[in-house]
């Protein structure tokens, strides 16, 4: 198995807010191939894609899953260019619970992307998992 990457696509009739100072595309996120794993620190997604025109790095990128009741976060983690960002997989772990608090752990590095790992799986293969990046205009 290999280490899984994700792929951004930007959401085809949703154009760029261009409001004030900065630019916000809108897209989708999948991974690579069923099987591939996650890796400790993030998987790499890059921005660098048709649609987006810059070469700097964003200045926010928000990630959501629109399926209900998912249950994981998901953080983008800056990269030192557009093209090598990483997305950090968080969720709670039962057995880590301290006092009655469960609080959030990065996914398990080589935890397998397929059916029975819902976290990227089932939302990209629905086209639920969302981005929002926002670039300053400069």
């Amino acid at each position: 198995m290999a280490t899984g990457t994700l792929t951004a696509a930007l959401t085809v009739g949703v154009p760029a807010d261009t409001t004030d100072r900065y630019v916000s595309y809108y897209g989708g996120l999948t991974v690579s191939a069923a099987g591939d794993t996650y890796a400790t620190g993030g998987v790499t997604c890059s921005l660098r894609i048709a649609g987006i025109d810059h070469s700097n790095i964003p200045e926010r990128v928000e990630i959501w899953d629109e399926t209900a009741g998912a249950g994981y976060e998901y953080r983008y983690i800056f990269g030192t260019t557009i093209a090598n960002g990483k997305v950090l997989i968080l969720g709670h772990q039962p057995a880590a619970a301290t006092g009655g608090i469960l609080p959030l752990d990065e996914l398990g590095n080589g935890i397998a992307f397929n059916a029975t790992n819902v976290v990227i799986s089932t939302a990209s293969a629905a086209g639920k998992l969302k981005f929002k990046a926002t670039f300053s205009r400069k």
